[in-house]
């Protein structure tokens, strides 16, 4: 993340996930204001910010109608992604909202 960052600050350009994986919550709400995002995207970025532990961008495109159980990169939901990046803050929040692992979501779909 601080290579990412470091380019940023050098100038570099950002996609709504890039922005949102680093909480750069000022870039994610400019991408709102320029164009109508349909819901995959506004869940790949929420799904990077669980990832790269940004709980204010996260709760931001929640907000925004973000799926908190969307299973993406290597199999896992946000709150995988938060867990594994040990971002503590935001594995807490997505339980206050009631997220689920992949794994709970295949128990509950019964294929696991």
């Amino acid at each position: 993340w601080q290579a990412a960052r470091r380019l940023v600050e050098w100038g570099a350009q950002t996609t709504f996930w890039t922005a949102a994986a680093l909480g750069l919550l000022d870039r994610v709400a400019a991408y709102f204001n320029r164009e109508v995002l349909s819901p995959e995207i506004v869940t790949n970025g929420f799904w990077h910010a669980c990832h790269g532990g940004q709980r204010a961008t996260a709760e931001y495109l929640a907000d925004r109608g973000a799926d908190i159980d969307w299973v993406g990169y290597d199999e896992m939901t946000p709150l995988d992604a938060a867990r594994r990046n040990g971002s503590v803050e935001v594995m807490t929040w997505l339980d206050d909202r009631g997220a689920s692992s992949a794994e709970q979501l295949r128990i509950k779909a019964g294929t696991d």
